[in-house]
């Protein structure tokens, strides 16, 4: 027995009703549908957020540069980009990003990239040597980080990861201190 807000299930055969009830129906249901994908598109995205992504420069302008992350579009904005590094901003170039911020406005989902953000040399750290935290205090994009960590920072592999990390933020200098108790 159903109330009468309850919701039912029902059948239809949709060549049993009029055509231009068909058409309509189909219209409004791939838009039903686009909508759903696009919200999961969103959640999907939104997980990532404050995480880094590996992405291919497609086109650059004066002002954004349009990176692939797999197939989706992203813009990596002039705010958000290292001016030391302008020589990598080439479209073909591989670099890794922080994934900044995604939203949904209307029917666009947009995420922006940083690569200036303070966030990235900790999680550069952290996506080659996840056993361990990582905290940047102050980022100067370009010239230097200072980060604490709980890692034995002279250890070798530490340093050959350390090294590769800057490396990546091209030659940026990653100054890791230890910190008791591990106090941000």
């Amino acid at each position: 027995m159903y109330a009468e807000k309850d919701i039912a299930p029902v059948t239809l055969n949709m060549a049993s009703l009029p055509r231009k009830i068909v058409r309509i129906s189909r219209v409004l249901l791939d838009q039903f549908l686009a909508e759903i994908r696009l919200a999961d598109d969103f959640v999907r995205w939104n997980r990532r957020r404050n995480h880094i992504m590996e992405g291919i420069i497609r086109k650059r302008s004066h002002d954004y540069i349009e990176v692939d992350l797999n197939g989706k579009t992203a813009l990596l904005t002039k705010r958000n980009w290292v001016q030391k590094e302008m020589f990598l901003y080439e479209p073909g170039r591989v670099l890794f990003f922080h994934i900044y911020s995604v939203t949904l406005n209307n029917d666009n989902l947009s995420i922006v990239l940083s690569r200036r953000s303070k966030l990235l040399p900790q999680l550069l750290l952290k996506s080659h040597l996840p056993m361990y935290r990582f905290y940047c205090r102050k980022r100067f994009p370009g010239e230097k980080s200072r980060i604490v960590t709980d890692a034995p920072i002279r250890d070798s592999k530490i340093i050959e990861v350390r090294d590769r990390v800057s490396r990546e933020l091209s030659g940026e200098i990653l100054e890791m201190r230890n910190s008791d108790g591990f106090n941000k």
